[in-house]
C-alpha cells in the first residue's frame, strides 16, 4: 500500500478546471435549449425570439465561465484541504500496481 500524503494544488486545479469546463458545457447546452423553447411558450411576445436568442447564447457561455472558474476553485480549495488533514491524520492508503 501506498500513501497518498500531499496533492499538488496547482495540478489539481488544472484538472479541476478542465472538469469544470465539461459540465459547464453540458449545463450550457441544457440551458440554451430551455431558454430557446421560451418563445414557443410565450408566442404572444414578440421580442420573445431575439430575446430568447440572447439569452440562449449568454446562459451557455455564463455556464462554461462559471463551470471553468467553479471548478478550478473547488478543487484547489479541496486539494488544500486535504493536504491540511493528511498532515494531521495521515493520507488515503492506495494500493498502485
Amino acid at each position: 500500500m501506498a500513501v497518498l500524503e500531499r496533492i499538488d494544488i496547482v495540478s489539481a486545479t488544472k484538472v479541476g478546471a478542465v472538469l469544470g469546463l465539461i459540465w459547464g458545457v453540458i449545463a450550457g447546452i441544457i440551458a440554451a435549449i430551455g431558454i430557446a423553447a421560451v418563445p414557443a411558450l410565450v408566442p404572444m411576445v414578440p421580442q420573445a425570439q431575439s430575446l430568447s436568442t440572447l439569452g440562449s447564447i449568454g446562459a451557455f457561455i455564463g455556464s462554461i465561465l462559471s463551470g471553468l472558474i467553479g471548478g478550478a476553485i473547488y478543487v484547489a480549495v479541496t486539494a488544500f484541504l486535504y493536504n491540511v488533514v493528511a498532515g494531521w491524520i495521515g493520507g488515503i492508503e492506495i494500493e498502485l500496481k
